[in-house]
């Protein structure tokens, strides 16, 4: 994280945020959970998302960790996509 990065939970690896669905597409509600295992239950709710906390990590870690688990289910589904054209070019 660089110094001028804002330090707050909308830019956490422990934050989720909230969506609703307007029309056809999905918004950001402006707040969401915390989901650090050292937060205690009733300040996980957090409407407050610029201010921060100490347990704060940057975003970029979940983002990378996400992207994996993404290309690792996209190489999954292509295998057995390839398995089902086999059988069905068997038939």
């Amino acid at each position: 994280m660089t110094d001028n990065e804002e330090r707050t939970c909308k830019n956490c690896k422990y934050f989720s945020e909230h969506y609703f669905i307007y029309r056809d597409y999905l918004k950001p509600a402006g707040y969401g959970n915390c989901l650090h295992a050292c937060t205690p239950h009733k300040k996980r709710h957090r409407r407050d998302i610029d201010a921060g906390c100490k347990n704060r990590e940057p975003a970029e870690i979940r983002k990378n960790e996400q992207n994996e688990r993404i290309e690792n289910t996209i190489r999954e589904m292509e295998r057995r996509l390839t398995q089902i054209l086999l059988i069905l070019n068997t038939e």
